[in-house]
């Protein structure tokens, strides 16, 4: 097995669901991978309590009794992809816990978990843009009657053009995914331009965090805070690239344990956690940061404004 390459794997469609722990005496009576099925359990967990206490904490401002939506507070997109990201891992951790699986059952699985990772890694790109453009921009807060609304704001109007590119690049991977399942003659073909994809969509989070850190100005946030979402980035990255290209194209050997408990992949879990925090840290900052100057802004503008409305 270890003469052939990636490419060559890429041939049997099995290798393609291959999970990551390869440790046979780790194994439990009740779960085949215990290490990722239990750091996928955390992982999920965390991530739906994140996008909880987002939306309810820290997605709108109090202006004397009333709660109000304003753009530049909105945390909606975060809350969306926290959400994604905790289902996508609650489905791992079930899949990793499951002894055996059906042939079908096991595809249909896997391919599950590519379509949610791209969903999440699309509201990922979505979020970040979304930073950097209504967060990240040198002017001072203003806030006028029409900005505030009880209900959520119109996120979509705030597109730009790295929301386009991530959005084509995603229906792309989708395309891809279901091309890979329906056509067995160009299986490795679909597969690289899934893969590929992905990356790069990986890739524009990195240049969207990079220039929320490198952005300079008076009303920008905090330098720890740009850190915070510099590391969220980079420590999410590892786990979104499939096992099977870790296991057979870059380690060059597939299963090899690092430890009697733990292999890379398991690590990588853990990276994934630091990188929920890391985020979550940062939109707390950025929402306490933000929250006096919208007051602040909107009281000095708007004194007749009716509050009851």
């Amino acid at each position: 097995m270890k003469n052939l390459t990636c490419n060559q794997y890429v041939l049997d469609r099995n290798h393609l669901y291959v999970l990551n722990d390869p440790c046979n005496d780790v194994t439990s009576r009740e779960m085949a991978h215990p290490s990722t099925s239990i750091s996928y359990a955390v992982l999920g967990s965390i991530l739906i309590v994140q996008a909880f206490l987002t939306w309810f904490w820290f997605n709108k401002v109090k202006i004397f009794r009333f709660h109000y939506h304003v753009p530049v507070l909105s945390n909606t997109m975060w809350t969306f992809y926290f959400i994604f990201a905790g289902f996508r891992s609650i489905l791992m951790s079930i899949i990793y816990a499951r002894r055996s699986f059906e042939k079908e059952d096991k595809e249909g699985w896997q391919l599950a978990n590519w379509i949610l990772g791209s969903i999440e890694l699309l509201f990922f790109c979505f979020s970040l843009n979304y930073q950097r453009k209504i967060r990240c921009h040198d002017e001072e807060v203003r806030v006028d009657a029409e900005d505030l609304t009880r209900s959520c704001p119109k996120i979509m109007k705030n597109w730009g053009w790295h929301d386009i590119i991530a959005s084509v690049l995603f229906f792309i991977i989708i395309l891809s995914v279901v091309l890979f399942r329906v056509l067995e003659k160009s299986l490795m073909v679909w597969f690289w331009c899934y893969l590929a994809f992905t990356i790069v969509l990986i890739l524009i989070t990195f240049e969207l965090a990079i220039d929320i850190f490198l952005k300079k100005g008076l009303y920008q946030p905090r330098v720890k805070t740009k850190a915070f979402f510099v590391f969220s980035v980079l420590t999410a990255a590892p786990e979104r690239i499939p096992i099977f290209v870790w296991d057979y194209c870059i380690s060059g050997e597939a299963y090899s344990c690092w430890h009697h408990h733990f292999d890379m992949f398991d690590l990588f879990l853990v990276f994934k956690m630091l990188s929920a925090l890391f985020l979550f840290i940062a939109i707390v900052f950025e929402f306490r940061r933000l929250e006096e100057e919208v007051k602040f802004a909107f009281l000095q503008e708007n004194q007749n404004y009716d509050y009851e409305e």
